[in-house]
């Protein structure tokens, strides 16, 4: 709970209220998003009710009265097998055609040609609303990940809140001395510290004296009464001017926004191990690049405007490991791919990049084949980049030979090539005399070996329970192993 002084009481209440209204919209967000995705699992293929209601209005238009062939009483009947083959039939060809019906209604119906048509348009216009209902239903899965992120946001922000507290008492005389001093009046203030460490001044300022102040000098000046370094947030106004108006500060510390990616080192950690996205001049495509093993400080020597390049190129100064983060899902071309340098790994699959989570653009092998046999060869990866957490983690992984379980000996072996990519099996051992590639693995259902050739006889093993394959090589370019 905030822990302030009775002459702040008002401002605090106002900040457990807002924690706990903001705590009661999370919970609502997480069940609407449960409820959501409850209802959007359900089967989205044509029912028993659609193929119902097209036999029936096949019957009002075409046949009358006449019940000769009884299929509808036969399509009413609880299990009717006919209408769940009727229903299956259609979907298979878009259409219903005679030999698909019974014997009876061949032999008795003298309408077949107009009953089976107007039973195919019922069935198409069933068919034509469900294709509307299911990107009704992907449009709602979309919103589902929406809710569920923002109900995160509120949850966080509501705890960051609850645990706020209120240090106004120790700093107010002393920061309105020092705007006094610069000919401002400060009309009230609330200086809150947070559970990270970092603070936050919201104080309602004008100038006097026909005198003005940027927030940015404000910011300096809370800066040498509070300690640190300051910043104005991005929704104050730019000038302290005779117009009374609130102003917020922030703390400035390691936690920085960078193009969507948090770079917050781990508690007790130097090292960042964020990403960082770069979008600048390439239509139609994103370059998602991991920087494992640098420093905070990263952030001040690459951004958005100096491109990829150059962040790998510093990755790699700092002594960390560059990574090309799920190319196939950032549409990125080979030509991209290849004009790269300085980037060790690239993820050749990441889970989230698939169904139903995402576009099918989780696997980036043929991408990396046809990189490499242009001459750029990738180390690869496996990750999981979990999102959601349900179904997306402990799909994918990448096996490390390192001599220490350390951020040293992680990224030593992902320079040396010491690892593998995996979605299952464990690969025991492999070797290579200058001929013959062998392996051995825990039981797979088959073994491929590829490289820059179209085709080569041998280079798939498929089988059950496998656990050794051996293959004659035949290129010198490049070669490799699912």
């Amino acid at each position: 709970m905030l822990r302030r002084k009775t002459i702040y009481r008002d401002m605090a209440d106002v900040n457990i209220y807002t924690a706990k209204r903001l705590g009661d919209m999370a919970l609502s967000l997480g069940e609407l998003a449960k409820s959501c995705e409850e209802e959007s699992g359900k089967d989205r293929t044509l029912t028993k009710e659609d193929g119902l209601a097209a036999v029936n209005a096949a019957a009002l238009l075409v046949c009358g009265s006449c019940e000769k062939c009884g299929i509808y009483r036969d399509c009413i009947q609880k299990d009717s097998y006919f209408l769940y083959y009727l229903i299956r039939s259609f979907e298979q060809k878009q259409q219903i055609e005679q030999e698909d019906m019974p014997q009876a209604f061949q032999e008795l119906c003298g309408v077949k040609k107009e009953y089976l048509r107007e039973l195919n348009k019922s069935l198409g216009r069933a068919t034509m609303n469900l294709a509307w209902k299911n990107r009704f239903f992907e449009s709602r899965d979309t919103l589902i990940m929406q809710f569920r992120e923002l109900a995160v946001i509120l949850e966080e922000f509501s705890h960051q809140m609850e645990q706020a507290q209120d240090i106004t008492s120790k700093y107010e005389t002393e920061l309105k001395k020092a705007f006094r001093a610069s000919r401002m009046t400060v009309e009230g203030m609330l200086a809150l510290s947070y559970e990270n460490g970092q603070r936050e001044l919201f104080v309602t300022v004008k100038s006097g004296s026909g005198r003005c102040m940027t927030a940015k000098d404000g910011a300096k000046l809370v800066g040498g009464v509070m300690g640190g370094a300051w910043l104005p947030s991005r929704d104050s106004k730019a000038v302290i001017t005779r117009q009374p108006f609130t102003f917020r500060f922030q703390q400035e510390g390691v936690y920085r926004m960078a193009y969507g990616a948090a770079a917050l080192p781990r508690t007790g950690e130097t090292m960042s191990g964020d990403s960082y996205s770069f979008t600048g001049n390439l239509p139609g495509q994103v370059i998602h690049m991991l920087g494992l093993g640098v420093q905070p400080d990263i952030l001040d020597k690459v951004s958005r405007a100096s491109g990829p390049q150059r962040a790998a190129d510093e990755i790699s100064r700092q002594g960390g490991v560059a990574v090309l983060a799920h190319p196939a899902w950032s549409l990125n071309p080979p030509s991209t791919m290849c004009a790269l340098s300085g980037v060790t790994c690239a993820e050749v699959y990441n889970t989230v990049s698939g169904t139903p989570w995402n576009g099918d653009r989780a696997d980036s092998t043929s991408l990396l084949d046809v990189t490499a046999a242009q001459g750029k060869l990738y180390r690869f990866l496996a990750t999981d980049d979990a999102h959601f957490y349900n179904g997306d983690q402990c799909r994918s992984f990448t096996m490390l030979q390192a001599e220490s379980l350390t951020q040293e000996g992680v990224l030593a072996a992902l320079k040396s090539g010491a690892f593998y990519a995996s979605r299952g099996p464990e690969i025991y051992r492999y070797t290579f005399d200058g001929e013959v590639f062998t392996i051995d693995c825990s039981p797979a259902s088959r073994i491929v070996f590829s490289s820059d050739l179209n085709w080569v006889n041998g280079r798939c093993v498929a089988g059950e329970n496998l656990t050794h394959a051996e293959y004659v090589v035949q290129t010198n370019r490049y070669e490799r192993f699912v």
